[in-house]
């Protein structure tokens, strides 16, 4: 017979508390009582208790409560590029089941854009088995280019100053200033990144950019064989279902970081 599972009340409770302690703070087992829905004699000796497993400190008796320290190396074990890749992953399903093609989403990381998630390997007419954590080039790529359009300037001089010399031929060297300010300058006029071939002789690709609220968060990018299809045909046919994905993983990603969790909410009784 299979076996039913039924939710812990009092970790979901102190689950509620400790996000409560987060968003507050620091915080009275009063106002973490309010926060919670939680009587104030059980949020007391919620937060006690995570004060004596070290997840929670205060000071002295009539300090307010913060987050200690083993919960922050906890909480540093996931990364935000984890947590964005497992948001993602429907709105890059749904995707590629419309357009086939394969996508990827990439994130900036030290020089370049890294792929969290990629269709490459369920993708029929995909021509590289591309995975996670592949490191793609910020000047040649759309999605590079497209984060380099949308990122803030301050970022952007910062990343193009630690780019140093990519081995790029001087009819296609971005690294030039005015060439890459005009590129720029017409990608954020479109809306998206474009390669037209280059390094991957035989495709090519169109990457939007992904932002949670006013922040860039990463790119999303569409690959395809450049002799099967023109590129005014991709745009026809698919710019708007990638933006669309885009937009929706932004705003699942800025909502996830904002809005408390529904399970502690639902869960909890007196």
């Amino acid at each position: 017979m299979p076996v039913t599972h039924h939710p812990v009340h009092a970790l979901a409770r102190g689950l509620a508390v400790m996000e409560a302690v987060g968003q507050l703070g620091k915080a009275s087992a009063a106002q973490v009582a309010t926060a919670t829905a939680i009587p104030r004699p059980s949020a007391y000796r919620l937060l006690e208790t995570l004060c004596e497993l070290g997840y929670v400190q205060r000071e002295g008796r009539r300090d307010g409560y913060s987050l200690a320290l083993r919960l922050r190396a906890l909480a540093s074990a996931c990364r935000e590029t984890d947590w964005l890749a497992e948001i993602a992953e429907p709105h890059l399903t749904r995707l590629a089941n419309e357009v086939v093609w394969p996508c990827d989403i990439a994130t900036y990381q030290g020089g370049g854009m890294v792929i969290r998630a990629t269709t490459h390997g369920r993708s029929p007419l995909s021509l590289e088995r591309i995975a996670s954590g592949r490191f793609v080039p910020m000047l040649t790529t759309a999605t590079g280019r497209a984060y380099l359009a949308f990122c803030s300037a301050f970022e952007r001089q910062a990343i193009v100053d630690t780019l140093g010399d990519t081995g790029l031929s001087a009819r296609d060297d971005m690294r030039h200033p005015l060439l890459l300010q005009r590129e720029l300058e017409a990608t954020r006029k479109r809306g998206y990144g474009v390669r037209r071939r280059g390094a991957q002789v035989k495709t090519s690709s169109i990457a939007a950019p992904i932002m949670a609220g006013e922040q860039l968060v990463a790119c999303i990018t569409l690959n395809w064989i450049d002799s099967a299809a023109e590129m005014a045909t991709i745009i026809e046919r698919h710019l708007a279902s990638l933006q669309a994905a885009a937009r929706g993983i932004g705003d699942a990603y800025f909502s996830a970081l904002r809005q408390p969790s529904a399970l502690a909410a639902h869960s909890l009784s007196p």
